[in-house]
């Protein structure tokens, strides 16, 4: 008799479907929901949901274990699946034990079979989800830093007369440590706005040198896609390497609407496309990659339309050439539908001196709405921190 045929070490079961589109692959920061339970008896070990943060991490770099690496890759952004994993692509012969930080049993016992329950929420934080789950993180901390030091005012005197001396009371203590949580909160915010900047600088620097970001004005006919599924120029096929970004046809579709001034300039780029070429030429690498993220995240909204929920906003969107940004202006409630005053100021990085109105034209020549998701919540803001009671 030939030898049993092994089980495969991930099986997915997809549950609902992603873009199809946005796939994560090895070196990129993935974020994700998860729910991981014993396959023979369904006891929770861990889930990400009850502690109320997802759970990033680099895809390929061993991280987590070998089922996850096989089968996230093979997801795209927005999908849930449960995978079936099977020991020797899991923790195998050892097991695994973290009751500390688990929020189930944190205890994976030796040759065991998992299941988790995996949504992929985000891909090298594009939508932000992994930067307000940190800074959730660290506003719990500060939270808790501000309850230590009231704790101390109640109990140490001499602490409570150099701090009323200070502040006037308890209530003005309480105020001053609120308006230090919302300076760590932004200083924090734009450490990780700078990193991400950097990091994408490097990533588009990489492409730039290996010609990645091509002038790309037509799409290959035969088909070639790069890493992510989306449609490379066929020139660049053989070269797109794991760093490149793809502006295809899509950007050429968001015609950039000149200012007073800039009609006749010949140089004038006319579409998000030709912002992507600008960028390139003059290699402003952090501005090229944030324009991708940005647009990508739309075209995504966009083919799958609105939800009509308050959780999206539509309106006129600009593009801001000192960050590279492309979205919704913050004052996008007092801007004209047409025209270029007042300016729209950048959602990004507040900038109204350096942007333009985008016009987002579908094939049929139909001119649509700019859509995004809205914040649930502004990550330093403090008014939720209620002062505890002496």
């Amino acid at each position: 008799m030939g030898k049993k045929a092994s089980s495969p070490p991930v099986r997915l079961e997809p549950i609902s479907p992603g873009d199809g589109r946005t796939f994560p692959r090895v070196g990129d920061s993935v974020t994700v929901h998860y729910t991981g339970t014993l396959l023979n008896d369904g006891s929770e070990f861990d889930s990400s949901r009850e502690k109320g943060v997802p759970f990033t991490f680099g895809l390929g770099s061993g991280a987590v274990i070998r089922g996850w690496d096989l089968a996230i890759g093979s997801m795209s952004l927005g999908q849930r699946a449960k995978l079936f994993i099977n020991a020797d692509a899991a923790y195998g012969r050892k097991g695994f034990v973290d009751k500390q930080n688990a929020s189930g049993t944190g205890i994976i016992p030796p040759n065991a079979d998992l299941v988790f329950d995996v949504e992929i929420l985000d891909i090298n934080d594009c939508r932000g989800i992994a930067s307000d789950a940190k800074l959730a993180v660290y506003r719990k901390k500060l939270t808790a830093w501000v309850d230590e030091k009231l704790d101390k005012f109640d109990r140490d005197s001499d602490f409570a007369s150099k701090q009323t001396a200070k502040h006037g009371s308890r209530d003005g203590f309480y105020v001053h440590l609120k308006s230090q949580i919302e300076g760590k909160l932004i200083a924090e915010a734009d450490r990780m706005k700078q990193s991400a900047r950097t990091a994408t600088a490097l990533v588009v620097a990489d492409m730039l040198e290996k010609g990645g970001l091509d002038s790309a004005a037509q799409v290959d006919a035969t088909g070639s896609t790069d890493s992510r599924g989306k449609p490379v120029v066929a020139k660049e096929a053989a070269t797109l390497n794991s760093h490149a970004l793809a502006f295809d046809s899509r950007f050429a579709s968001v015609k950039v609407e000149p200012n007073p001034g800039e009609q006749s300039d010949a140089n004038f780029p006319r579409n998000l496309h030709n912002a992507a070429e600008l960028f390139a030429a003059h290699r402003m690498q952090a501005q090229a990659a944030a324009l991708h993220c940005s647009a990508d995240t739309f075209f995504s909204l966009l083919a799958a339309g609105p939800t009509g929920r308050q959780s999206q906003r539509l309106g006129r969107a600009c593009i801001c050439w000192d960050c590279g940004h492309a979205g919704l202006p913050t004052n996008a409630a007092k801007v004209a539908e047409t025209g270029s005053e007042p300016r729209g100021i950048c959602s990004n990085c507040g900038d109204s001196t350096q942007t333009n109105f985008l016009r987002v034209v579908q094939a049929d020549g139909a001119v649509v709405p700019w859509i995004e998701d809205a914040e649930e919540q502004q990550p330093v803001s403090t008014a939720s921190l209620e002062s505890p009671t002496a």
